[in-house]
């Protein structure tokens, strides 16, 4: 989630920070359309020591943007609240480039935005009554200087409009679902909106055109929080390992049950066969009355030897 601001700019009225000497705060006007200026308050850290001595010069620049608020804080003197109001928006300039004095140059051009972030308010399944377009909005997140205290505050609503022409004949068929990730590349900055009521910017309004992109990156899901279930303190136990028991299998005519037979081992002739005949008999005590049948037998070859020794096997049947 993000939000930059790329493009013509008229900067002005260079101020030094309090805090430090190379950052410099400037007034930023960006032409939008005939009597209509997008105002920023934007920081820039001078790290070549750039000298800025005229009023006002032209300039291509770079920044990350929030919308002003009164929670901002910045590093000038006797910065009221009444002057915030004069700004739509704050930022921190990455980098410019001057260009002239802008009397001689062509700066009505209004500026490009970036913009990412969580799409809301989609209209791509309300477009009957609109064909020739389709919009939805931006909620972008962006760390700015300005809010470095206050997190949750950086940040700006975009609105996207998504106008027919010659590169999108279907502006319905690109428009993104709600809930879904999208980055919005150059496309142009054509209003913006104050509330009335408290004096502050509500939202921006952008339009990608011809040369805009948008680019899908898939479908936003909740954060996932593991539920922690407590353990049984160590204590309890005598800090040893539980192991399972078997007691509570019991014969059917309520007697407790034997433990079942020893597991044999590798094969050891005399050995073998001898725990074979023991769980022969502990078998047939455990049957009871049942019916007896033959015992089969098997063969066991002693080790080192060419006898062989006979075992019973028990009856499972």
């Amino acid at each position: 989630m993000s939000a930059r601001i790329t493009g013509l700019a008229i900067l002005a009225n260079p101020r030094p920070s309090l805090a430090n000497s190379r950052i410099i705060y400037f007034d930023a006007n960006f032409w939008l359309a005939q009597g209509l200026q997008l105002s920023g308050c934007f920081r820039y850290y001078n790290l070549d020591g750039d000298e800025f001595n005229g009023d006002q010069f032209a300039c291509t620049v770079d920044a990350s943007i929030a919308a002003m608020r009164p929670e901002a804080r910045i590093d000038l003197a006797d910065f009221s609240e009444e002057e915030r109001k004069e700004y739509q928006v704050v930022g921190d300039i990455a980098w410019l480039e001057p260009v002239g004095n802008g009397e001689s140059l062509q700066v009505y051009r209004p500026p490009y935005i970036y913009a990412g972030g969580i799409v809301k308010n989609s209209t791509k399944t309300q477009n009957e009554s609109a064909p020739n377009s389709a919009s939805f909005d931006l909620e972008c997140n962006q760390w700015v200087d300005a809010f470095r205290d206050y997190d949750n505050l950086s940040k700006i609503s975009v609105h996207v409009l998504i106008s027919k022409n010659a590169r999108c004949p279907d502006p319905n068929r690109v428009c993104p679902t709600n809930e879904t990730w999208v980055s919005i590349t150059t496309a142009r900055l054509t209003k913006f909106f104050v509330d009335e009521r408290t004096g502050w910017l509500s939202r921006i309004d952008i339009d990608p055109g011809v040369i805009g992109k948008i680019t899908f990156m898939g479908k936003n899901t909740q954060q996932f929080t593991p539920i922690k279930t407590p353990r049984r303190p160590l204590e309890e136990n005598n800090g040893k390992k539980r192991k399972f028991k078997f007691d509570f299998i019991a014969d059917p005519q309520g007697r407790p049950a034997e433990p079942g037979p020893r597991k044999l081992g590798r094969f050891n002739g005399k050995e073998n066969a001898r725990s074979l005949t023991q769980r022969g008999s502990s078998m047939s005590s455990i049957a009871g009355s049942a019916p007896s049948t033959p015992t089969p037998t098997r063969s066991v070859a002693q080790a080192n030897s060419d006898v062989l020794e006979y075992a019973d096997l028990p009856n499972f049947a």
